[in-house]
């Protein structure tokens, strides 16, 4: 199985020269995403979106609405790879937002957890009765 994680280098954008002063490296990841403001309520509903790139401690993000920094927001993503024996799982993530530019939405990530999808888990239920 190929990994959608591709690592990113140390960057240098327009008018910043120095090198990357961020924790942890970020890596490249184009999954397409679920996001909602964080809450309750009509005006809290499931929106689609793209990450673009992240790190243990953040992530960028590309929506198409302008959110102001600090607002919470819930992420939602499908996550590939091999976890615990399960070849896909749910990636649900709370942070809040940092930085609006052009590059896209920075979320400084407050929490996050896998999740099995239930079609995952059925069809290993139907694969452990077929092996019985």
């Amino acid at each position: 199985m190929r990994t959608v994680l591709t690592r990113q280098g140390k960057r240098e954008s327009g008018f910043w020269k120095g090198t990357d002063r961020r924790a942890s490296f970020r890596y490249e990841v184009g999954i397409p995403l679920r996001y909602r403001r964080a809450g309750r309520g009509p005006d809290f509903a499931w929106k689609l979106g793209r990450s673009l790139d992240m790190s243990a401690r953040g992530i960028r993000i590309d929506i198409p609405e302008t959110m102001p920094t600090g607002s919470r927001l819930e992420l939602s993503m499908d996550w590939p790879g091999l976890y615990h024996g399960t070849d896909m799982v749910r990636l649900s993530l709370v942070g809040y937002i940092t930085r609006v530019d052009g590059q896209g939405v920075a979320l400084r990530i407050l929490r996050h957890r896998f999740l099995v999808p239930a079609a995952v888990r059925l069809r290993h239920a139907e694969e452990k009765r077929a092996v019985a």
